[in-house]
């Protein structure tokens, strides 16, 4: 049995096969050839996270505290190419303290079933993991649970030149700060 080993430098990105060969006693030889093998030491590119469910389209405001549907998008790895793909939900970016990383293998969508309040604050955060088995997060902005209507009141007012009546909205305080659109 013999054995060697040789130095040399290994560029990244580039591919290259190895060639082992065999010889036995009667100096026979058999050889067999490698799959490509990419030189990857870098993780993925990470790409843009989205709330909602129209895609590339964000939504910082969660009406229904019960389901979500997210989405990402531009996310890649040139080298070993992108092999996996989790989210999870968290209440500062990168984390999971909400609802654990889920796994979606290369989908770039994913739902979920939840239990949030009026007034919960969250982030979506996506890890894609590359051939090479490297890791990269890219989170969403802030997402407010908002499930609360505003209130409207209507008053009369009369002008006493005209005795013509006309109505005005005004719009009550609303305790979750926010009633406009998203």
């Amino acid at each position: 049995f013999r054995s060697w080993s040789f130095n040399t430098t290994l560029v990244q990105g580039n591919v290259y096969k190895a060639e082992v060969c065999v010889y036995d006693v009667l100096d026979q030889q058999a050889c067999s050839n490698s799959s490509r093998i990419i030189i990857d030491v870098t993780p993925p590119v990470v790409g843009s996270v989205f709330c909602g469910p129209t895609e590339l389209l964000h939504t910082r405001y969660l009406s229904d505290p019960t389901a979500l549907q997210v989405s990402w998008t531009r996310f890649d790895d040139s080298e070993s190419g992108l092999d996996s793909f989790q989210w999870a939900l968290g209440s500062t970016a990168g984390h999971s303290d909400i609802m654990d990383f889920q796994g979606v293998g290369l989908k770039t969508r994913g739902t979920a079933a939840l239990t949030l309040r009026h007034g919960d604050r969250f982030y979506i955060t996506v890890k894609a993991t590359n051939g090479a088995g490297m890791s990269a997060a890219s989170s969403s902005e802030q997402i407010l649970v908002h499930t609360k209507r505003p209130i409207f009141s209507l008053f009369h007012v009369r002008h006493s030149q005209s005795n013509a009546q006309k109505q005005v909205w005004h719009s009550s305080p609303d305790p979750g700060g926010w009633w406009g659109r998203a």
